[in-house]
């Protein structure tokens, strides 16, 4: 039977408004639950399809564990506490269970926890094989999302189970039960042993005490990690200005970065596309050498805060709104255990929303945020360290072997000469997306995609704004000079907005015939449909194309199976009918028809103000291949934004080949958690030396690629742990830390593998 529960002395820990930010570095202490010293009789548990025992191996508490062999081709294999009468679990955050796994392979692993209303809030966490896992099962464990972040963060030395379901009353748990997934598998034996409550903290709720476990004192005084310890972490000042040893550039490129050797075609003096022979895309420099673009993305720095140029990596600190991409009512303050009070020259990197503002007071203020890397940049190089950190960026890029500065880059650090008199080719970003000055088109979210806004183009103002967009963007970025980018041989080209949610799912194929992806496939259509607006201009447009096609509402009501009594009540109808052959080779046309609108406004409004540069498309996360067929037509390059381990013929649609236009990988990364971070991105691997072996790997796919003309990496620097301000994003993707400490492992590699471009000894492009 279970042990008597002895109560450990509580942690007296308090948040308020003077909150404790003494980090918590681990879920004890603890009310002991059970520690499976009894017989295999011991009726606290129950199993189903599994087979419970005493056992002496990987014991944690006392001399006995409880091994389980969950039976093999079952749903769920399960080993569970059934209560007669509920309990009130509500002072504790959670519930810790050692668990030992034998497999050689990694183990899914399930929590659920039961309250007497039949609620289930159900948990995960992968076993690692051949390992000893303290799992967390939290109770109200805080989502991501419900504190603005994208992942969550850890506890070192526990799994924290990442919940799912729906939230439990603590205050009446019925039962919590452990379960794998055995389906068409074998057997799965697991160790469990002491297993136990967290005990919360003083004048603390169990919910506010899981935030509290989670998330109290994380972050010190540089943006760094508390709970753990690693080579490189910045413990003091000084430590910011450790030696840094740069490798030598590549000494087979011109002066912008193409092939010394390889004459892609005539030089205009400015950069542009070619096809070879051998069917390979390059680009060509405006010296006329064939040029692979090897990029990084997010290069410089904006005004914020008090600050005329920063790093822009605010994190929120205070209170939040719920505007500016903060979630109503969340206080961080005890997050972080240092912050610069009013008096410190650091309190400049301070600012609220959009940036305005010194410094804020955490307590009172509402969506308070500050600018760790752009402090800790302060530390390092002083005051004026927006001109000594661009020197030093530039000169990382070019040893590194890098030679474009990609998306999201700032000017002010494009035009930055390094200390060998080198510059590096650059791109610009033009956002036009959000847009106040035309209708936009509400794309439903359907499965697991974003939705959002997209632009009406039929609508009469959007090319104008387009053009307006495109000169304010060049104003603001030249101070007025547009010529500075207009007329600059090493500007590559003009991304257009970014990664607009024309479906819902990357589809390299066109929409089943069954219909089984539909609405996940034309969200954008049902959009037009749904909307109220009958005279939006989209849905004209679509009502229009639809007459033109069937001339008569009976034909398009015979092929469709509706009963419209025109094309007008074809408009001021809102609900999407069933689907039908016809209806969805309509979809499919007009999606097609509105992509060409869109593309085609937006190249000519590009070219209208530049004549010179590339139009890089619109950088896709998810596409069609009617959406990217449309792109091709108008833009001079094609770009994706794919994360995954290399890029494959699956990235993409399977005609890109037909389409005559070369295509850019705009985006990519690989992450790792092991220095502080809680993820590893949209890519992870586990350790900066996979980071390194990944980033080989991928680009050489790249490179073997005759349709893809380059590859750019997101991101510089890492993204705070704590979230960027504009949506919680905290992946450590970065060549340097927070802390401008460059991951070596990572950059060792990319210089090796940067450096075999236009080597085809070594798997560099062909040409």
């Amino acid at each position: 039977m279970p042990l008597v529960h002895t109560r450990v002395a509580s942690v007296n820990t308090m948040i308020g408004a003077a909150p404790s930010t003494t980090p918590i570095t681990t879920a004890e202490p603890s009310t002991l639950f059970d520690s499976f010293e009894a017989t295999a009789t011991d009726p606290s548990y129950a199993t189903l399809t599994a087979t419970a025992t005493s056992s002496t191996q990987y014991a944690t508490q006392g001399t006995h564990s409880l091994q389980v062999v969950m039976a093999a081709n079952q749903p769920y294999p399960t080993l569970k506490w059934t209560f007669s009468t509920p309990k009130d679990w509500s002072m504790y955050p959670g519930l810790v269970v050692d668990i030992y796994n034998p497999q050689t392979v990694p183990v899914t692993f399930y929590g659920r926890i039961d309250d007497s209303s039949s609620y289930t809030q159900t948990d995960t966490v992968t076993l690692l094989p051949q390992a000893l896992t303290s799992v967390l099962l939290p109770f109200s464990e805080p989502l991501p999302a419900k504190l603005n972040l994208k992942t969550g963060a850890r506890l070192p030395g526990y799994a924290v189970m990442a919940l799912g379901g729906a939230p439990v009353n603590t205050t009446s748990v019925s039962g919590f039960r452990f379960f794998v997934n055995t389906t068409n598998g074998s057997a799965i034996t697991l160790y469990f042993d002491n297993l136990r409550l967290v005990d919360g903290y003083a004048s603390m709720s169990g919910a506010a005490s899981a935030v509290a476990l989670l998330y109290q004192g994380i972050v010190d005084k540089y943006g760094q990690f508390t709970k753990e310890t690693w080579t490189g972490k910045v413990l003091q000042d000084s430590d910011l200005n450790a030696p840094e040893t740069l490798p030598m550039p590549p000494s087979d490129r011109d002066i912008y970065g193409g092939a010394n050797n390889y004459t892609g075609s005539t030089a205009t003096g400015y950069f542009h596309t070619t096809k070879l022979s051998n069917g390979n895309w390059w680009f060509v420099d405006p010296l006329g050498k064939l040029f692979f673009s090897i990029g990084m993305d997010t290069m410089g720095s904006q005004a914020w805060g008090g600050s005329t140029q920063t790093a822009r990596v605010p994190t929120y600190i205070g209170p939040e709104s719920g505007t500016a991409g903060g979630v109503a009512g969340l206080d961080r303050t005890a997050w972080f255990t240092s912050l610069p009070t009013s008096t410190d020259p650091l309190a400049i990197f301070y600012g609220r929303q959009s940036g305005e503002g010194y410094f804020c007071d955490v307590t009172s203020q509402q969506d308070c945020a500050f600018d760790f890397f752009s402090a800790n940049l302060q530390r390092k190089y002083g005051s004026s360290f927006i001109s000594q950190w661009n020197l030093s960026s530039v000169n990382r890029l070019y040893a590194w072997g890098f030679n474009t500065m990609g998306d999201f880059s700032d000017p002010v650090m494009e035009r930055t000469i390094g200390s060998s008199g080198q510059k590096i080719p650059y791109t610009i970003k033009v956002l036009i997306n959000h847009a106040a000055d035309y209708n936009n088109i509400t794309v439903p979210v359907t499965g697991f995609g974003r939705g959002g806004a997209m632009p009406d183009p039929w609508d009469s103002n959007f090319e104008a704004a387009v053009e307006a967009e495109m000169n304010l963007t060049l104003n603001t970025d030249t101070n007025d000079s547009p010529s500075l980018i207009t007329n600059d041989p090493y500007m590559l080209g003009y991304f257009v907005d970014n990664e607009m949610p024309w479906t819902n799912a990357p589809y390299a194929s066109t929409a089943a015939s069954d219909g089984s992806d539909d609405l996940n496939y034309f969200p954008l259509v049902y959009g037009v449909i749904e909307t109220a607006n009958a005279n939006q201009p989209a849905k004209v447009a679509f009502a229009n194309i639809m007459g033109g096609q069937y001339t008569t509402i009976a034909n398009m009501n015979a092929a469709w199976g509706t009963s419209y009594t025109s094309f007008t009540d074809f408009r001021n109808h809102t609900n999407v009918p069933p689907m039908t052959p016809a209806m969805r080779a309509d979809f499919s046309n007009f999606l097609r028809r509105y992509a060409e609108k869109y593309y085609i406004l937006v190249a000519q409004a590009v070219h209208a103000v530049d004549t010179n540069h590339l139009y890089l498309g619109s950088k896709y996360s998810v596409f069609t291949p009617e959406v990217v067929k449309a792109c091709s037509e108008f833009a001079d390059v094609i770009s994706f934004d794919t994360y995954a381990s290399t890029l494959t013929a699956a990235n993409y649609p399977t005609t890109l080949s037909t389409m005559n236009k070369p295509s850019i990988v705009a985006e990519y990364h690989f992450g790792a958690p092991d220095r502080g971070g809680f993820n590893g991105g949209l890519a992870p691997v586990a350790t900066q030396t996979q980071r390194g072996v990944a980033y080989d790997q991928y680009l050489r796919s790249v490179y073997a690629n005759p349709l893809f003309i380059g590859a750019q990496w997101y991101q510089y620097q890492d993204e705070m742990i704590t979230g960027r301000q504009s949506d919680g994003e905290n992946y450590p993707i970065g060549f340097v830390t927070i802390t401008d400490k460059v991951y070596s492992e990572l950059s060792n590699a990319a210089r090796t593998t940067n450096g075999y471009v236009y080597d085809t000894t070594n798997g560099g492009r062909a040409h």
